[in-house]
């Protein structure tokens, strides 16, 4: 099963499907895209509000330690957000307050209403920055989530014999 992340719809001449189809012809391939469902206020979002969307601000900054940074300012983008800046760290980075303090003093700079990071790199914020942090609420879409839920279903039910065991039926067979 391989699960390819980003726009791709999967269809035929898909040049990374077709890539894909040739070395893995028995392989399942399922397309997935993520988009922001929601900007909640850092402080809401730490605790766990995640109803608690604020106005969207019309200018940001991003913060961001992401493999692909720039899918994730198209996303800000596509809300209809002036992007005024961005700090883009290394991927797994984790930044200091110093880096954050730094962030923020860069983006009143450039006037930007809020500073917008990721869940990724919101539960890293161990003491905010003095200024407006919004984090970005992400889902993620499979292209045929039923194919996908059945296809799970099967290999978890073959895994188990078709029929789940119980953790003294599991504890008895290991030990």
């Amino acid at each position: 099963v391989i699960v390819l992340s980003g726009t791709r719809d999967g269809d035929a001449g898909d040049p990374t499907t077709e890539e894909i189809a040739r070395y893995h012809p028995q392989a399942s391939i399922f397309c997935c895209s993520q988009t922001i469902e929601s900007l909640v206020p850092l402080a809401a979002w730490g605790a766990l509000d995640f109803s608690a969307e604020a106005p969207r601000p019309h200018s940001a900054y991003l913060v961001a330690a992401l493999g692909n940074p720039r899918r994730f300012e198209q996303d800000v983008r596509r809300l209809g957000i002036d992007v005024r800046g961005a700090n883009y760290f290394p991927d797994h980075y984790w930044p200091a307050e110093e880096d954050w303090r730094a962030c923020a003093e860069d983006a009143r700079s450039k006037h930007a209403e809020a500073i917008i990071t990721t869940e990724k790199d919101a539960v890293k914020i161990l003491h905010p920055p003095d200024f407006p942090v919004m984090v970005s609420i992400q889902s993620t879409c499979l292209s045929d989530a039923r194919a996908f839920e059945a296809m799970l279903l099967r290999y978890v039910e073959g895994r188990l014999g078709g029929r789940q065991r119980s953790g003294r039926e599991n504890a008895e067979k290991s030990g």
